[in-house]
């Protein structure tokens, strides 16, 4: 009665909130959600401008800016700052603290499971310079994961890794993805 760990858990995880991120950025291509798409561009411009004017503009504030998924009405409140208020600083100034008081509402929404999309994107990058230029960019390596997890046909993956990684490598990439769940009493 110890400790269990589950497995990929946390590359599981990553790879559904990965594709989630990936497919609401193709939709958001989409002409029906064309004016969303504008104002959540100018609401992320703003955010970046008064970061960067006021000298906050740190890693926090980058990722919050594109890891920002969702926000309510973003053509209203784009709409707002332009028709009251006349300057750039302002708007940015309006925008950012009409974000707060919604993120402190729950209203707004971020992409999910950052740190281990980061942590699954690091790997991945590992693979891509290791390669001997087998894969050019990591989304190339992303679709072998994510084919892999949703078909739960890991053997090709692991053969694929082990053969840049080295051997032992996949199990590595198991354990380091880990969850573990506590014992229960």
């Amino acid at each position: 009665m110890g400790e269990e760990k589950k497995y990929f858990d946390e590359l599981e995880e990553a790879i559904v909130a990965e594709c989630t991120k990936k497919l609401h950025y193709d939709l958001a291509q989409h002409s029906l959600f064309a004016n969303e798409t504008k104002a959540m561009q100018k609401i992320r411009d703003w955010m970046e401008a008064r970061s960067r004017r006021i000298g906050m503009y740190h890693e926090k504030n980058r990722e919050a800016i594109a890891e920002l998924k969702f926000i309510p009405n973003s053509d209203q409140l784009v709409m707002e700052a332009m028709l009251n208020y006349d300057n750039e600083e302002l708007r940015q100034s309006y925008v950012v603290s009409s974000l707060v008081s919604m993120n402190n509402k729950g209203e707004m929404e971020m992409f999910e499971r950052y740190e281990e999309r980061s942590d699954l994107y690091k790997l991945l990058n590992e693979i891509v310079e290791k390669s001997d230029r087998k894969f050019e960019n990591s989304d190339q390596v992303f679709a072998l994961f994510a084919r892999a997890n949703f078909s739960g046909n890991y053997l090709p993956l692991a053969r694929v890794v082990e053969n840049i990684l080295g051997e032992g490598s996949f199990r590595k990439i198991a354990e380091d993805f880990a969850r573990k769940d506590k014992p229960t009493p």
